[in-house]
């Protein structure tokens, strides 16, 4: 068992892997020769324009949507073993929104091919708040999966994303009804064509700054050094 559990989660880091490469390859070759040869291989997908006033420049729209469907065009492939549903009603009630305890829903979950769910995954784009899609991730039963795009960063913006998931995860954590929560975490930075993909194993027990800081890939994207700086 724990080698098949060991062998998905092999298959969705590669799964990952080349959404990642897959939508840097059309973010950046938009509209060229490339871009057309990239999309010739069954993913005709487009970054598009945002609304252009007066004599504004066109600016690219990037939005987790983009991740969404290029995600489901590769499980559609059948070159990975999933089977998956999108919007998934969760299990458990959540109240980010008034008094009222309701079912949420989980932008993607990947199922074995007995549909026992193995992965629920999260989307996010650029630098905003995540308290309920990790609080989504840890209360639900399967390994949770963090795939965030963003379509550029500076010296600010890696350190910023990453404190907003720490503090989700210092929330969420002590909601969950399980002593152990793995969550893979995918971040694409589109504009430097550079994906990072790793996995985390959280225990309630520990704390979660602990815990990412013993984990040598968050350290490397965090900028941290071994004396911190």
């Amino acid at each position: 068992m724990l080698t098949e559990k060991t062998d998905y989660e092999k298959k969705l880091k590669n799964l990952l892997d080349v959404c990642s490469k897959k939508l840097c390859e059309l973010y950046i070759n938009q509209g060229s020769g490339k871009w057309k040869a990239a999309a010739a291989d069954g993913i005709r997908l487009i970054f598009p324009h945002n609304r252009v006033q007066n004599d504004e420049e066109k600016s690219t729209r990037v939005s987790e949507q983009e991740a969404r469907f290029c995600l489901a065009a590769l499980l559609e492939s059948e070159r990975y073993p999933f089977y998956y549903s999108v919007e998934t009603p969760t299990e458990e009630k959540y109240s980010f929104s008034g008094s009222t305890e309701l079912a949420a829903q989980t932008d993607l979950t990947l199922y074995d091919e007995k549909l026992n769910k193995l992965f629920n995954v999260e989307l996010k784009c650029n630098n905003v708040e995540c308290d309920n899609d990790f609080e989504k991730l840890c209360r639900e039963k399967p390994d949770g999966v963090w795939f965030h795009i963003l379509e550029n960063t500076d010296s600010g913006t890696l350190p910023s994303v990453l404190k907003k998931v720490t503090e989700a995860l210092e929330k969420a954590l002590p909601y969950s009804q399980y002593s152990e929560k793995k969550i893979v975490f995918a971040f694409c930075i589109l504009k430097k064509q550079e994906c990072h993909i790793f996995s985390v194993e959280f225990k309630k027990s520990e704390d979660v700054g602990i815990t990412l800081y013993n984990s040598k890939e968050w350290v490397a994207l965090s900028g941290l050094g071994e004396n911190g700086h």
